[in-house]
């Protein structure tokens, strides 16, 4: 099953940490949901009233409240608080490597996340504009054509375009790092 395999293949590597104490600490919840018998991913897309990433998608999450605060828990923090993901219905699988935004000097450590509970939203309104829930075989559809594309070649960053929406930046980052371990 794929969140077995997700789960063997976060737990048996070295996740590299970034510890810059110039960038802030943030962590975003990468959830897989099983939404018609498929695999999802939920993204977000931020309002304009947030103050930074406006208008962009991305996972939900945000800034640690404090230094202690584990990513884990910043992660289910913000889900809860962005969309009502209800923590104590998310089954952590693994944490990928930490990721650096480029403009707004977050360090970004993404949460991989299971949920075999049909989802409830609870939007706020002030940070986030609408959902988006897009199939994970999508990504690793995509991925895999765009790997034979570019034969290896990893010099020009990855996008994706799901639909009108456009996904980049660090949240595309975290996404083709997540399927890059699984095709390993």
């Amino acid at each position: 099953m794929v969140l077995e395999k997700i789960k063997r293949v976060i737990a048996r590597r070295s996740r590299k940490v970034i510890e810059d104490k110039t960038l802030i600490p943030a962590a975003v919840l990468v959830l897989l949901y099983k939404k018609t018998n498929e695999l999802y991913l939920l993204f977000t897309r931020r309002t304009n009233k947030v103050a930074s990433h406006k208008g962009e998608i991305s996972f939900p999450g945000g800034v640690r409240e404090h230094n202690k605060e584990p990513s884990e828990a910043t992660a289910l923090r913000e889900a809860a608080e962005e969309v009502g993901i209800v923590p104590g219905q998310v089954e952590i699988l693994g944490l990928l490597d930490d990721c650096v935004t480029v403009s707004t000097n977050y360090v970004i450590t993404p949460v991989v996340g299971f949920s075999p509970y049909p989802l409830q939203f609870q939007i706020n309104p002030e940070e986030v504009e609408e959902i988006i829930e897009i199939p994970f075989a999508f990504f690793q559809s995509v991925f895999r054509q765009r790997r034979a594309v570019l034969s290896g070649s990893s010099s020009e960053p990855f996008t994706f375009q799901y639909k009108n929406h456009h996904i980049w930046g660090a949240t595309a980052r975290i996404i083709a790092q997540f399927l890059e371990l699984l095709e390993e």
